[in-house]
């Protein structure tokens, strides 16, 4: 009967051992006696000894301690030293303990007994990397890659190394080195991937010596060796994402999701990414599939809210914010966004509710008697708008958190006061506006029309009208206003051009809303006025024409129109 033994190594605690009885062989292994005689060879008497200390350690390890394991575990790597993956379980066990000379001795023998292998060179590394002796460390780390230029782990570990000591000369030749490698091992690109991004986020200041792509080619590399693995395509996605290249990073994070499904914040990343690259259609898409996921994030629905006010759907917009409200009252944003697209699609009552409610809910944001102010100046209720934005300054200025008023909020309020015939209050607003926003084209534009048409201030109304074109020279109303305050400053010759170039301006903008469009009548009768002060009658006639084609009740033209028209042969 012949009894063979067959020890397999592995790490501890799982040992295969195979009994045959009565294999039926009737040829003896080499060094094997036949008969009867069961003699074990030398090598095979010392795997069996191993074999026998290690079965002992794993019962000691089950039933007692590890601490009481150790020596065995030890006696069954002394006679089998080849034994790699005893000797790095060993060496850790040892390291743990503070007991570096163990550690050191087990490394010793397995570096000699595995001289091609470079595993047993990293674990002496971190050894000597936890007993802060780091020439040693590094030599082993290098030597390991001597013998195993792929080895991820050594490069890790002697970038962290070179990292820890600032020998940043160091780092960018071993990246360099590393990337350079033909390695087929999908772990050795995850982790040089892995560790440039380590590098830059440690030392920015690297960054200029380091390729920044670098990390990305290295997950390129990898996935081309495992086009599917979930972890590299997140990781690709990310890369993508630092680069800027959103519609790679979303085809990554897509192919993600067909694989993984269920990952967390997956589709809100992705989303996110079909934002920022104005995918509206996809973003709507995905933002409702995480609704029906988690019907109780409010942020969705805002999501969804602002996509469809984008896609001129404002009655869809209103829906999303509103069941926003429902589920989270606390937001002031958002009943500003639901009051204004109620105003929009005159929906009266329902925005005096809103602001009704919004009132209740946050009883001193400023933004809500500022916004009453729209709503007032629409219904030409301009004494009510008035005391709404001397109620919205106040909040403001009582605000528990500073609130720095915009050059637009005092230049709504000036336009207010300019609507009730309050001129010298309004120029004070524009110029407040304008000293929040010396760029503020708008409002030097606005103050120097109000002084033209009301023939004061002409000098003042030219310098600021000058300073509105000077700053959106390509602005038909502002060329308008320029040629108006030359014509009331006598100089018709010099108005006529800039109210040609308003009207060749405003003709081209074919963006304009139809209710915009009537105040093209006004610029007309602007140059109506000129070129009949020029002795253009008949120009002038035709001109006035336009003007009430455009605007057909407008009274002024067609008085003018009749007036002139009778008079002239």
């Amino acid at each position: 009967m012949a009894l063979l033994w067959r020890y397999r190594r592995c790490l501890p605690g799982v040992v295969v051992v195979c009994l045959s009885l009565g294999c039926g062989t009737t040829t003896p292994p080499p060094g094997r006696s036949t008969g009867n005689n069961l003699a074990l060879t030398p090598a095979e008497d010392r795997r069996a000894q191993a074999l026998a200390h290690y079965a002992t350690a794993v019962s000691l390890a089950m039933t007692e301690n590890a601490t009481l394991a150790l020596p065995e575990y030890r006696q069954a790597f002394d006679l089998d030293p080849a034994n790699s993956a005893l000797a790095l379980w060993l060496a850790e066990m040892y390291r743990s303990r503070r007991d570096m000379t163990n550690a050191l001795a087990v490394l010793d023998l397995a570096t000699q007994a595995n001289p091609t292998s470079g595993e047993p060179w990293v674990a002496r590394g971190l050894t000597y990397r936890s007993n802060d002796d780091t020439t040693n460390a590094i030599a082993s780390f290098q030597q390991a890659l001597k013998l195993d230029p792929a080895h991820f782990g050594a490069v890790r570990a002697l970038t962290e190394v070179y990292l820890f000591a600032n020998d940043t000369n160091n780092v960018v030749a071993l990246l360099d080195h590393s990337f350079r490698q033909k390695a087929t091992d999908v772990n050795y690109w995850i982790t040089l991937g892995d560790v440039h991004l380590l590098v830059i986020r440690q030392l920015p200041s690297l960054a200029p010596r380091l390729d920044r792509t670098r990390a990305r080619q290295c997950y390129e590399r990898a996935l081309a060796l495992t086009p599917n693995n979930p972890d590299l395509l997140a990781r690709l996605g990310d890369a993508y994402m630092d680069e800027n290249n959103f519609k790679a990073a979303a085809d990554a994070y897509a192919k993600l999701i067909e694989i993984r499904p269920n990952i967390p914040q997956l589709r809100e990343r992705l989303a996110a990414i079909y934002l920022k690259t104005e995918q509206r259609d996809k973003a709507i898409a995905l933002y409702k599939e995480l609704m029906k996921r988690d019907p109780l994030r409010f942020e969705f629905y805002n999501v969804l809210g602002e996509l469809h006010e984008d896609a001129k759907k404002p009655a869809a917009a209103l829906d999303y914010f509103e069941q926003s409200l429902k589920l989270n009252p606390d937001q002031s944003e958002v009943y500003l966004a639901v009051a204004e697209l109620q105003r929009r699609l005159k929906q009266d009552a329902a925005v005096a509710q809103t602001l009704a409610a919004w009132k209740k809910k946050f009883p001193t944001d400023w933004r809500i008697p500022y916004f009453s102010t729209f709503y007032h100046n629409e219904k030409k209720d301009y004494a009510k708008a008035l005391a709404a934005f001397a109620d919205a300054e106040t909040l403001a200025r009582e605000a528990p958190q500073e609130v720095t008023l915009s050059a637009q909020f005092y230049f709504a309020y000036g336009a207010a006061y300019e609507r009730t015939g309050d001129l010298d209050k309004a120029a004070l607003l524009f110029g407040k506006s304008i000293a929040a926003n010396p760029k503020l084209a708008n409002a030097y534009n606005y103050l120097g029309y109000m002084w033209a048409d009301k023939g004061t201030n002409l000098t003042e109304a030219l310098a600021n009208i000058q300073k509105a074109v000077e700053l959106e020279p390509d602005n038909g109303a502002y060329q308008d206003s320029l040629g108006w305050v030359k014509y009331k400053l006598g100089k018709p010759a010099e108005a006529l051009p800039a109210l040609l170039r308003a009207i060749e301006l405003l003709e081209k903008d074919t963006q304009r809303e139809p209710e915009d469009r009537l105040e093209d009548a006004v610029v007309y009768d602007h140059l109506a006025e000129v070129q009949l002060k020029l002795g253009q009658t008949a120009a002038a006639i035709q001109t006035w024409k336009r003007a009430l084609a455009i605007d057909p009740g407008n009274k002024d033209i067609a008085a003018k129109l009749q007036q002139h028209s009778a008079s002239s042969p």
